[in-house]
């Protein structure tokens, strides 16, 4: 015979578990109310970012001129002639050496990235254009001797070099300028054995100053190292620096453009190639 349970028993068990469902719910409720706070709290600490980001970017527009999309600096065309003015500016070529970019170069991957992206042809058509209007024109190559007596070696990157296939030694092919550039009478080619820049250490700056240099075009390789090294060594002595940004170029790709945008556009003027050799255009006489 089944059993029946008391009343009192019964009313009991069904206050028990109308508590255990109203704990439950209360709980789910707070999991929940958690939920929402926990999404709440993240999309506040994103758009706070997001904000910070764009409070940033806003500086950097404010500070360089520079447009939020490329992060280049947008001079107008009359105040690009103005400070590219021939007979106060050089064109610095950096590593543009057939050992570096050239068909046998040591660095492949950075040689293929110059050509294919066509940085190695604007530099000759920067160099071709300063020859033909009177701006000077440096070439800076870097290269070791056979023995390596003076080179660095304090650095990954050095010893690394080291034990390329392809040595940068003075006096070989792979320290020649490389084609398509063409390298004039007029021109310097100046040659260091140390360092990462070709301006700290070497007689650069001394030939910028007696040359009347006010500003510097600094084309070439590469944007990881010797760019930044040039531009921030050219600020540092008081010139005006000038950076085609289509006529340098680093590896991975994607690279260069970020170099450019947070960290060159602020201490340079970036520029294109047509925006450069528009300079240099004499206007019309007009009759």
């Amino acid at each position: 015979m089944p059993v029946s349970l008391p009343r009192t028993a019964i009313v009991r068990t069904a206050i028990v578990r109308t508590a255990i469902v109203r704990t439950a719910i209360v709980r789910t409720a707070i999991v929940r109310t958690a939920i929402v706070r926990t999404a709440i709290a993240r999309t506040a600490i994103a758009r706070t970012a997001i904000a910070r980001t764009a409070i940033a970017r806003t500086a950097i527009v404010r500070i360089t001129g520079a447009t939020p999309s490329t992060g280049r600096a947008m001079p107008s065309h009359e105040q690009l002639r103005e400070i590219l003015d021939p007979a106060t500016t050089v064109l610095m070529t950096v590593e543009c050496q057939q050992g570096v970019v050239g068909t046998e170069s040591a660095l492949p991957e950075l040689a293929k990235e110059a050509r294919s992206s066509g940085a190695l042809v604007n530099v000759a058509r920067l160099v071709a254009a300063a020859h033909l209007g009177g701006v000077q024109v440096l070439h800076a190559v870097a290269e070791r001797r056979p023995d390596g007596r003076g080179a660095n070696r304090n650095a990954r990157l050095f010893r690394a070099a080291e034990r390329l296939p392809v040595q940068q030694l003075s006096g070989t092919t792979a320290v020649r300028i490389a084609p398509p550039i063409e390298v004039a009478e007029e021109d310097f080619v100046v040659r260091r054995l140390h360092g990462l820049s070709p301006i700290a250490g070497t007689e650069v700056d001394a030939l910028l100053r007696n040359l009347g240099c006010r500003s510097l075009i600094v084309s070439g390789v590469s944007a990881n190292v010797a760019i930044p090294n040039a531009v921030f060594d050219a600020v540092n002595r008081g010139y005006t620096a000038v950076v085609p940004a289509d006529a340098i170029a680093g590896v991975p790709a994607d690279y260069t453009p970020a170099m450019i945008r947070h960290t060159l556009a602020l201490v340079a003027t970036v520029a294109s190639t047509e925006d450069v050799l528009g300079a240099w255009k004499r206007p019309r006489r007009s009759g």
